[in-house]
């Protein structure tokens, strides 16, 4: 129903989609179904660095609730672990600002995004030290990969 909805076509063709990739990528398919299978079993799912996301609602009776759960099952762990990334790299570019003692400031964090205030006789080293910071401390399966632009206002760094 949802990619139905999102690319606008029948659900009927959506539903062939779906069925078509998880038949071409059967690991894909096995492994979304071991997620459900552990949520069930544990009442949660974990970040990569171990956070729980309870879902008191897995093994509900009622359907509608149960697949709600389960879709957020397969998400959480993929978006709480960005949460979590972002959290990490926000304490560690935080802790080196202090201890440099920088006047370049967190001023907000907008989902995978950070925007720093840095004032111009700081941004060289701040540039120059952002993406290490912001993978720091987290050992992954994958490379971080850090995008770093300066501009006047967060409209032009876009």
């Amino acid at each position: 129903f949802g990619l139905a909805q999102e690319l606008g076509i029948d659900r009927a063709i959506a539903k062939i989609c779906i069925d078509t990739y998880f038949a071409k990528y059967p690991l894909i398919k096995d492994c979304l179904d071991n997620i459900k299978t552990q949520a069930r079993h544990n009442g949660y799912v974990e970040t990569v660095f171990g956070r729980k996301i309870y879902l008191n609602n897995i093994n509900a009776s009622n359907r509608i609730l149960r697949e709600a759960e389960e879709r957020l099952a397969l998400n959480a762990p993929m978006q709480g672990t960005c949460a979590d990334v972002i959290k990490i790299a926000m304490i560690n570019i935080s802790k080196w600002l202090k201890a440099n003692n920088l006047v370049t400031k967190i001023v907000l964090q907008v989902h995978d995004e950070l925007i720093l205030l840095t004032p111009e006789t700081e941004v060289d080293i701040v540039t120059k030290n952002l993406a290490r910071l912001m993978s720091d401390g987290m050992e992954l399966s994958v490379k971080l990969s850090v995008d770093i632009r300066t501009a006047q206002n967060w409209d032009e760094a876009h």
